[in-house]
């Protein structure tokens, strides 16, 4: 038996004892195998879960707070996985693991990695825009929750202070350091209310079908944050040779020159709109 498929068989066993794994589709390659969709033959007839398993209990907890609160909101205007069991504490041979097991969302994921084609990077992207317009618009409801004194709060404030601590190849360069001065002046001027998020617009953690958003998935990094935070962070931490599209119209494509043409571009505009 595999790590995978001992932790999974322990999962099963503290959640669903006298289940059997009738099947294990992975939802990613790394960190094997987890998240993945698990079908149990029950004695009531077969079920689908979805299985996150981590070391660390802290996010997975979040999550699980995340969606029971959200579940007690309702009319949301999309749809999120109920919370079936866990954290679940385990133990296999890969050492102490902590599992959550899920419901199926409806919908597929977004088209994102290897999109070739305009018309449907464009309809990701509107799709995206929409389900993050929709977790802002509860911003009021979930403040409102008892659940919001355990969320964490992003500013763009605590962003910029972890940035000048990082410690990285950048480090003294002549780019990061025109950037850390000119975000140091503007960020200020800058700040907006915070909103709710899910911490991660990773398209593929939007769930749509022919009519549109159906869910969103993944709310281990939620919290509220500046809404200026969630797509520019996740637009630099990303290596998005997977579009395609960019690389095809761009003369130059080495990640490190995108990510500085990106800096100098940013701290451009930041100074333009400043002066405005």
């Amino acid at each position: 038996m595999t790590d995978a498929n001992e932790i999974l068989a322990a999962v099963v066993a503290a959640a669903a004892p006298g289940a059997r794994i009738a099947s294990v589709a992975p939802y990613r390659c790394a960190p094997l195998p987890f998240p993945a969709k698990l079908t149990l033959d029950t004695d009531d007839g077969p079920v689908d879960w979805v299985v996150k398993v981590v070391a660390d209990p802290v996010p997975l907890q979040l999550e699980s707070a995340t969606l029971r609160a959200l579940a007690e909101l309702g009319a949301m205007g999309f749809a999120i996985p109920r919370v079936l069991a866990g954290p679940i504490p385990t133990t296999a041979a890969a050492g102490s693991l902590h599992a959550l097991v899920l419901s199926v969302a409806p919908g597929r994921v977004l088209p994102w990695i290897g999109v070739a084609e305009v018309a449907s990077a464009d309809r990701t992207c509107r799709l995206l825009f929409d389900a993050i317009d929709r977790l802002h618009r509860l911003t009021p409801r979930v403040a409102a929750h008892p659940f919001a004194a355990d969320l964490p709060e992003r500013t763009l404030d605590d962003e910029l202070a972890a940035a000048a601590r990082r410690v990285s190849p950048w480090t003294g360069t002549r780019v990061m350091s025109e950037a850390l001065a000119v975000l140091h002046e503007v960020v200020p001027r800058h700040r907006r209310p915070l909103v709710f998020s899910n911490g991660d617009y990773n398209p593929l953690n939007v769930l749509a079908d022919e009519t549109g958003l159906i869910s969103w998935v993944d709310f281990e990094l939620a919290c509220f944050e500046d809404p200026l935070i969630g797509l520019p962070k996740f637009q630099f931490w990303a290596d998005d040779g997977g579009w395609s599209l960019g690389s095809k119209d761009s003369p130059v494509d080495s990640p490190p020159t995108r990510m500085i043409t990106q800096i100098e571009r940013a701290t451009r505009l930041l100074r333009r709109d400043d002066h405005r």
